[in-house]
């Protein structure tokens, strides 16, 4: 019968199986500029954990690391038209999350008060029964 259905050697048993090429990923960068949401959601699915483990690596904060990943994937939808294939895409969405990562660093303020630093600092506002007079 040569209908029968031929898979690739490296199907059986799992045996000289490739990860995903960077050649498909590219693929998907050209179909996200596109606009395509699938191509988009693939992307999200392959990579999205490898780039918050390196986020959640580098802020030390869950709740922040998600927030940046919902950026770094955000910036790859809007941005993916300005994607050269110079480097690997995975290289290209470490370098948003980084930039992203250190923007965040930046804006944080300060760090924590105690409550012996927050009971020792003066409120200079007048209180209610001043302002009243």
């Amino acid at each position: 019968m040569s209908s029968a259905l031929r898979f690739p050697a490296w199907t059986a048993k799992g045996q000289n199986r490739e990860p995903a090429s960077d050649s498909s990923d590219d693929m998907l960068v050209a179909r996200i500029a596109a606009g395509d949401k699938l191509a988009m959601q693939v992307l999200f699915a392959r990579h999205r954990t490898y780039v918050y483990r390196w986020l959640f690596r580098f802020v030390g904060n869950e709740t922040v690391a998600e927030d940046l990943l919902s950026d770094v994937f955000f910036d790859v939808w809007q941005q993916a038209g300005r994607f050269e294939g110079r480097s690997a895409v995975t290289t290209w969405l470490l370098s948003v999350a980084r930039f992203k990562a250190l923007s965040a660093r930046r804006r944080r303020t300060g760090v924590e008060l105690d409550e012996t630093i927050e009971t020792t600092v003066v409120d200079s506002a007048d209180d209610p029964e001043l302002a009243l007079q």
